[in-house]
């Protein structure tokens, strides 16, 4: 696949990232990445590079073992990042890892209260690299997904097998 290249040789070898998710009305917490970044004007999740970052920068990075919670909170560190603080969640639903040539992405599926969606939105302060966020029914989503929010969505069944 052509993104992978462009996204691997962008992001290192391993990334992280966080779907924030209500079930209580089925909506998911999406960022609108801006145009200058790789796969921009797509709506995705905040998350981005552990190994680009200085992390992890060794040959044999696919060798490094990681636990998930600390894979998490690198996830948690680019959630802050790019909003400019941390929602509040009760607990992971679930994680998708995508994997390509070496390259490891992991999406951790957060539930969130439906009291919090609207802080969370009216609390974001964004970064450099997204222009919009928003509340998307699992049932009306933006045709301009980013690919990593369809691999998580196809790999749960549209989050129904969390």
């Amino acid at each position: 696949m052509s993104w992978y290249k462009t996204a691997a040789s962008f992001w290192g070898k391993r990334g992280a990232g966080v779907l924030y998710y209500c079930p209580e009305d089925r909506s998911v917490f999406l960022t609108l990445r801006d145009p200058d970044v790789e796969q921009g004007e797509t709506w995705g999740v905040p998350g981005g590079s552990i190994s680009g970052e200085g992390h992890f920068e060794s040959e044999d990075f696919e060798s490094v073992e990681m636990d998930e919670s600390q894979i998490f909170d690198y996830a948690l560190e680019e959630v802050v990042e790019e909003l400019g603080h941390l929602p509040p969640h009760t607990k992971i639903l679930g994680k998708t890892e995508f994997k390509d040539s070496g390259f490891i992405y992991t999406t951790f599926v957060v539930e969130v209260p439906k009291e919090e969606k609207e802080n969370i939105v009216s609390n974001s302060e964004l970064d450099w690299e997204n222009t919009d966020v928003g509340w998307h029914w699992i049932g009306g989503l933006p045709d301009n997904l980013h690919f990593g929010v369809e691999y998580v969505l196809e790999q749960t069944g549209n989050l129904q097998r969390l």
